[in-house]
């Protein structure tokens, strides 16, 4: 992981979704409290799209609650 934590100049925060597999020696630590973030995707009518497309946007549709 590049950047000033794995300078050991400093700390960073960033999304889970944005940290790569292997830190290095960088260390994570939870934010306390913990936040949370919505995500949205936007789309026509899915009846055009091509069956992979469609299979994506359903996949996509069970990690809502």
């Amino acid at each position: 992981m590049a950047g000033v934590p794995a300078a050991g100049l400093g700390v960073s925060i960033v999304s889970a979704l944005g940290l790569p597999a292997d830190l290095g020696a960088v260390v994570t630590r939870p934010l306390e409290p913990s936040m949370t973030r919505s995500l949205a995707l936007a789309a026509p009518s899915v009846q055009d799209y091509a069956p992979t497309v469609r299979a994506l946007l359903d996949e996509l549709a069970t990690f809502t609650h």
